[in-house]
């Protein structure tokens, strides 16, 4: 029988995302058709495969949509601007991000 958890120690959650899935997002959504390559690459270099904090998903969500036709989705959706933000944010949040769980604990 395994051991029961008398208490977690430490636990500390790590949220990483992917170049290539922001890409995927961009490309799915039509989101960045009004940026040049020299934008889009500095925009993905933002992500660098790396350790995503709320600060650069802020900075990436904006570049998103200062390159994008905001009005096309917002005639097509019937939304809003902040609506259109949201959901960028959400589809990087939910399709290009992964949150990992790295826990110590004792055991009986």
């Amino acid at each position: 029988m395994l051991d029961k958890v008398n208490a977690i120690t430490e636990m500390n959650l790590k949220r990483t995302i992917s170049m290539e899935k922001v890409r995927s997002i961009c490309i799915a959504n039509e989101y960045y058709t009004c940026g040049d390559t020299k934008a889009y690459s500095r925009m993905l270099n933002m992500v660098s495969d790396g350790e995503f904090t709320d600060s650069v998903l802020e900075k990436v969500a904006m570049d998103i949509y200062n390159h994008s036709d905001i009005e096309k989705f917002m005639d097509l959706y019937g939304c809003s601007e902040i609506d259109v933000l949201e959901s960028i944010v959400f589809n990087l949040v939910n399709g290009a991000t992964m949150t990992v769980c790295l826990a110590s604990a004792e055991f009986e």
